[in-house]
C-alpha cells in the first residue's frame, strides 16, 4: 500500500477552470464540451510556440500549483501528444521528411522538459505512460520521488486521440482535454488517500468517459476499485 498526502490541488476542463468549477462540471457531464475555453498558458511567447496544446496545459498546471525551486514533478499521460505524432507521420508520407523541431515536441517527455527549462527547475521531471493505469503509474513514480524529496507535483494530462488513430483507447479517453495536478508531500495532512494493488477476477475495465480518477478525488466517495481484467488498484480515503 502507498499512502499519499496532498495539497495545492488544481484541475481544468474546457470551460471549467479550478477545482470548484470542475467539481460542478463533473456533476453535470453534459455541460463539458470541446467548445469551452482552456486555461491560458503563462509561459513566455517564444516557449509557447514550441509547446503543443497538451504541453501548454502542463505548463498552466505547474504555474497554478506554483512549482517550487528544485521540486520534482511527474507528468502522466496515457497517449501524450498523439496528434503531433500523427501530423509528423502525415508529413513524412507527403514529403519524405520530418521537421527536427516537430519531432522534438512529439516525444513523451517534451512537455516536462520544456516546462523545466522555463521554470529553471533542475529536479527530476519524469514522464510516464501506462494505458488504463497511467494515473496509478504517475502516483507510483511520485511515491518513489518522495523517498528523496519533501514534495513532488503530479500532473495528469490527457487529450482526445486523433480520429485517424484507430485504437480501442478511444473508448477510454474523454472527448475533451483535461488536466489536474496536486502537490504530494511527506508531511501528513487532512487531505490524503491510499493506493493498493489488488487482483480481480473477470472484472471489466473502468472506461468512464469523464475522468474516473478526478471524479473520485473530488467526490465524497471513500473508495474506488479501478480494474482491468485481473489487475486492479484500490483507492481509499
Amino acid at each position: 500500500m502507498m499512502q499519499f498526502y496532498y495539497q495545492d490541488f488544481y484541475a481544468a476542463l474546457p470551460g471549467f477552470i479550478g477545482v470548484d468549477a470542475v467539481r460542478k462540471a463533473l456533476a453535470t457531464p453534459s455541460a463539458v464540451t470541446a467548445a469551452g475555453e482552456l486555461p491560458a498558458c503563462p509561459a513566455p511567447v517564444m516557449l509557447r510556440r514550441r509547446l503543443t496544446p497538451l504541453g501548454k496545459l502542463v505548463a498552466s498546471a505547474l504555474a497554478a500549483v506554483q512549482l517550487r525551486d528544485e521540486e520534482p514533478f511527474v507528468v502522466a499521460s496515457s497517449w501524450g501528444d498523439s496528434g503531433k505524432s500523427c501530423q509528423l507521420v502525415s508529413e513524412m508520407t507527403a514529403t519524405g521528411d520530418v521537421s527536427p523541431a516537430g519531432f522534438t515536441s512529439s516525444v513523451h517527455n517534451a512537455a516536462s522538459g520544456a516546462a523545466g527549462i522555463w521554470l529553471k527547475n533542475h529536479a527530476p521531471a519524469p514522464a510516464v505512460s501506462a494505458g488504463n493505469f497511467t494515473t496509478e503509474a504517475g502516483l507510483t513514480e511520485s511515491f518513489l520521488q518522495l523517498q528523496t524529496s519533501e514534495s513532488v507535483v503530479l500532473v495528469r494530462a490527457e487529450a482526445p486521440l486523433p480520429d485517424v488513430w484507430d485504437h480501442p483507447a478511444h473508448e477510454r479517453l474523454p472527448a475533451v482535454p483535461y488536466i489536474w495536478a496536486l502537490r504530494l508531500t511527506r508531511q501528513p495532512s487532512k487531505a490524503g488517500f491510499s493506493l493498493t494493488p489488488t487482483a480481480t477476477v473477470g472484472a471489466a475495465a473502468v472506461t468512464d468517459p469523464l475522468f474516473s480518477d478526478l471524479t473520485f478525488l473530488l467526490s465524497d466517495a471513500q473508495q474506488w476499485l479501478h480494474t482491468e481484467g485481473e489487475r486492479g488498484w484500490l483507492w481509499q480515503k
